[in-house]
């Protein structure tokens, strides 16, 4: 389990810089009329656009430039392996669906992890304006600005050793053990548990994006 004391700062500094770079890049394609989709599964459907590679590639150059010895799992174009014994595991649009739709339930998921398991995770909300963080040394909800110009505000939480234990088994499970560029979604989820609920309970951020408001009453609802 790494401690607050241990977390590296700059891996918070170049995840909202992943995060940001997304955002700009999806943006365009939400709602657009000439957006196509193709299925990844030959039974099924399973389906990618072009907003997701593109914001992938976007965070990958960001990591090529920014943490070149890092490895990479990404939900659209696979495992790079890395020398720092780090992995960023990425899933550039969770909900793909909702966002052929043009619904806003889809997010950015940016997970870290390292031998020990993940350890950090984002979810970011481009349309909405929202970006949830946990970390070490706690959990930020807040509202950013974006094409809704609402006003940039936050709330700090801090996560108990108890339900981060909680968080770790489950995200480590079902993750870590089956390492594919299909995990990138389970990996990446830790910062929903992180992000919105240190209990560790399945609260489904990016399908319904909660408010500061809900949030808090949440956390105290669980926590006392």
């Amino acid at each position: 389990m790494m401690n607050a004391t241990d977390f590296d700062p700059d891996i918070r500094r170049v995840a909202h810089l992943m995060a940001d770079a997304a955002r700009q890049v999806i943006l365009p394609y939400f709602r657009s009329l000439d957006l196509q989709a193709y299925n990844k599964l030959g039974t099924g459907f399973d389906p990618v656009t072009e907003a997701d590679r593109a914001a992938e590639r976007a965070m990958r150059d960001i990591l090529a430039a920014e943490r070149p010895a890092d490895g990479i799992l990404g939900e659209e174009y696979g495992a790079q392996p890395g020398t720092s014994g780090l992995t960023w595991v990425l899933d550039p649009i969770d909900g793909t669906r909702g966002f052929l739709s043009g619904t806003p339930t889809w997010g950015v998921l940016i997970a870290v992890s390292n031998v020990s398991g993940p350890f950090y995770g984002i979810i970011d909300q481009p349309y909405i304006g929202e970006r949830f963080e946990g970390a070490p040394d706690g959990a930020l909800i807040g509202i950013r600005r974006s094409r809704n110009a609402r006003a940039a505000s936050a709330i700090s939480i801090e996560v108990s050793p108890r339900s981060e234990r909680s968080m770790r088994k489950r995200a480590i499970a079902s993750s870590l053990a089956r390492p594919s560029s299909r995990s990138a979604k389970a990996c990446a989820a830790l910062s929903r548990d992180r992000g919105l609920d240190g209990s560790g309970s399945s609260d489904s951020v990016v399908m319904l994006p909660p408010s500061i408001r809900s949030a808090q009453r949440n956390w105290r609802a669980d926590h006392g």
